[in-house]
């Protein structure tokens, strides 16, 4: 069983400090919770700011009638939001990610979310 706390306190913390500029790593609620504070922003639902800024590039967020937005499913997720487009890129962060394009040590970023997928995710 994933102990949120401790993992956003010890190596959630430490990995979002080796992100190149424009990328956030983050736990699924919160990216809602990002999304949520940026739409609010835009003057737009949830649903909506996700619809027209964020490429989700493996269908991580369902959009709702009512606006908002869920995501379902366990694991580290990563906002890029460094390309010139101007839309977030969005997918699951795992062993297919590209490490080099995301963080300043990609070795030891690599690492890490290894080692927090074995101790909070299995």
């Amino acid at each position: 069983m994933m102990n949120k706390k401790q993992l956003e306190l010890n190596e959630l913390a430490e990995l979002q400090g080796l992100t190149k500029e424009g990328v956030i790593v983050g736990l699924p609620e919160d990216v809602v919770s990002i999304y949520n504070d940026e739409a609010e922003e835009e003057k737009m639902t949830t649903a909506e700011f996700v619809e027209n800024f964020v490429d989700d590039l493996s269908g991580i967020i369902e959009l709702h009638e009512d606006g908002s937005i869920t995501i379902q499913g366990e694991g580290l997720i990563v906002i890029d939001n460094s390309n010139l487009s101007g839309n977030d890129s969005l997918d699951w962060l795992g062993k297919n990610s590209n490490f080099k394009e995301l963080f300043n040590d990609s070795v030891k970023a690599e690492e890490l979310v290894e080692q927090i997928y074995d101790t909070y995710f299995n």
